[in-house]
């Protein structure tokens, strides 16, 4: 099996997944740095869901949308 094969066949995996469920094992499995930047790196849309705080420019939940943010910069 290829590494793109054996990587989206963990992808449809986590898709399957309820969130809260799927939230929680990505958090458990990010525990180590190397982990981290692994899921990070190969399942981005994965990670920044189950830590919505981590997203590059600071936009998350708690702030603004990323599109009002920048016009406000």
């Amino acid at each position: 099996m290829s590494d793109r094969h054996l990587l989206n066949a963990i992808l449809n995996k986590y898709e399957a997944m309820s969130p809260s469920v799927r939230k929680a094992k990505i958090r458990k499995l990010s525990t180590s740095a190397q982990n981290r930047k692994f899921i990070q790196k190969y399942f981005s849309a994965l990670f920044y869901e189950a830590f919505p705080d981590s997203s590059v420019g600071g936009c998350s939940k708690s702030n603004q949308p990323c599109e009002l943010a920048a016009k406000h910069r």
